[in-house]
């Protein structure tokens, strides 16, 4: 299997990074996976075009299951479809970011909340890893490894909250933000 699909651990479902509600291991899946995580990080650059057969090169597989990944991120208003057929990574603007951010203070907010009903010692203790390897990384200029942790921090705190209505819309919201 290729490298960047072997990378991800295959979890419970594709529907976005960490979640654990559905069962599907596809390419289409991991390519979704590997797309969404880029995305999350800023990976791509706001109106960078992606070109599916690049993409799938470096993922090591067909265009196809690219094709799909991008279908249903562009679904997700992650990516825009041009009317030339070119993919870009949307721009973004200070009315567009504004709205973003307003609506991610409000769920994030929600979910950190459940988190905090459902904390464990052992959340705890993994939240305080991940923040001193954000830490860490930002100590080192790393600052695309600190954004991946940072990622990491947040999903690990709305996962532990249950709530299966409200991590999918964080999720899809956090692709959109990249």
């Amino acid at each position: 299997m290729p490298r960047a699909l072997r990378a991800i651990k295959p979890s419970a479902n594709a529907d976005g990074p960490g979640m654990e509600t559905g069962n599907r291991n596809t390419l289409q899946a991991r390519a979704y996976g590997v797309l969404s995580r880029e995305l999350m990080i800023g990976r791509y650059k706001p109106g960078q075009a992606l070109s599916l057969r690049p993409l799938a090169a470096s993922l090591g597989t067909s265009p196809m299951p690219v094709r799909e990944a991008v279908s249903r991120l562009i679904a997700e208003r992650a990516l825009v479809l041009l009317p030339n057929r070119t993919v870009i990574v949307p721009t973004m603007t200070r009315a567009r970011f504004g709205q973003l951010f307003r609506v991610r203070q409000l769920l994030e907010g929600e979910a950190a909340e459940l988190a905090c009903a459902r904390v464990t010692p052992e959340l705890l203790n993994k939240l305080s890893r991940i923040n001193l390897s954000i830490k860490h990384c930002l100590s080192k200029q790393q600052v695309p490894r600190a954004l991946i942790h940072n990622r990491d921090f947040h999903l690990s705190m709305y996962n532990a909250a249950g709530a299966d209505v409200l991590i999918p819309l964080i999720d899809m919201l956090w692709r959109q933000a990249g």
